[in-house]
């Protein structure tokens, strides 16, 4: 049988680190991909003065917490539950982090980070385990759930988190891979300008699959005039190896020239060169800054002069 490890890393960025987890290990036996399983944590302060927990974050969006109490006195404890969806996590090795954000009288900044690593063995997924919705209003993208039992589930319930998304489900079809249902998520009409991070919760009649959850990320950017290629930008970096660069394209929706007023970088490791003047494809570089280590995930932002005043926000993601 494999393990799942569960270790609770204390991290001092000065004296006096003061929550405590008794129990850092937890091991377990494989677990069956699909099904929420969760855990509780004993979390106590054995400092001499109280402290606040600021924030518990997830690495995925597929981890949900619940913490009983944010403030503690010395000596005293909370308990911190972990539910892990699995369903939109890969088959085999899986590794999710939680970091837990506190501080106490010195007002330094602590952290207690957790790392829960799993073996999944699977019956029921949904591919792709998280999804991007990039552009304007009406853009859409299928999610695809998976049954490889003898019957699949069923369905009671297909909702998104925000009125900014539509959801809905397919009937069932079989094939030889198992029951698949297509699920469509689009971005709705009245969707405003911005980026946020939302839910598709699915809901059924079986024990095993109450909740079903798929994180979407959505940059909304509008009824937009020019459109551009690709629209996030990935970056592969890696230090001491040739600095990376990517060329973004903008062209207009009827044809007209497309003139640059400004790029600005929310990441001050990147930079981003355009030609001035109109131009019918305008183009962008945009580079990592030699020296600097680039942020993982950070936006950029476009402002095109012509065929009219317009901004463009791309999502920005750096991967070794």
């Amino acid at each position: 049988m494999n393990a799942i490890l569960l270790t609770f890393l204390v991290l001092l960025p000065g004296e006096g680190a003061s929550l405590f987890c008794p129990e850092p290990v937890v091991q377990r036996g494989e677990v069956r991909g699909g099904p929420v399983f969760e855990h509780t944590f004993t979390l106590t302060n054995r400092g001499s003065s109280p402290l606040t927990i600021n924030d518990v974050r997830g690495s995925c969006g597929c981890l949900a917490t619940k913490i009983s109490n944010r403030t503690l006195s010395p000596g005293m404890s909370a308990k911190l539950s972990v539910a892990v969806s699995t369903a939109t996590q890969p088959d085999g090795a899986n590794t999710w982090k939680i970091n837990v954000q506190y501080g106490d009288s010195t007002n330094k900044a602590q952290q207690l980070e957790l790392q829960l690593k799993a073996s999944l063995v699977r019956e029921v997924g949904l591919t792709p385990a998280a999804v991007q919705l990039i552009g304007g209003p009406g853009i859409q993208h299928e999610v695809m759930l998976i049954d490889r039992r003898r019957q699949p589930l069923k369905l009671t319930s297909v909702q998104a988190s925000s009125p900014r998304l539509k959801v809905w489900s397919e009937p069932w079809e079989k094939d030889a891979d198992g029951w698949k249902c297509r699920l469509q998520v689009q971005l709705a009409d009245d969707c405003p300008k911005g980026s946020f991070d939302e839910t598709i919760l699915l809901q059924s009649d079986d024990a095993d699959y109450r909740e079903l959850r798929v994180p979407v990320r959505v940059v909304c950017r509008g009824t937009q005039r020019v459109l551009v290629s690709p629209d996030m930008v990935q970056l592969r970096y890696a230090p001491g190896k040739a600095t990376p660069s990517v060329m973004v394209l903008l062209r207009d929706a009827k044809g007209e020239s497309v003139e640059v007023a400004s790029v600005e970088c929310a990441d001050t490791a990147l930079s981003a060169r355009f030609a001035d003047g109109a131009h019918p494809t305008a183009a962008v570089r945009l580079s990592v800054i030699s020296g600097k280590m680039p942020q993982p995930r950070s936006t950029v932002r476009i402002q095109i002069r012509k065929p009219g005043a317009e901004t463009l926000t791309l999502p920005v993601e750096v991967a070794p």
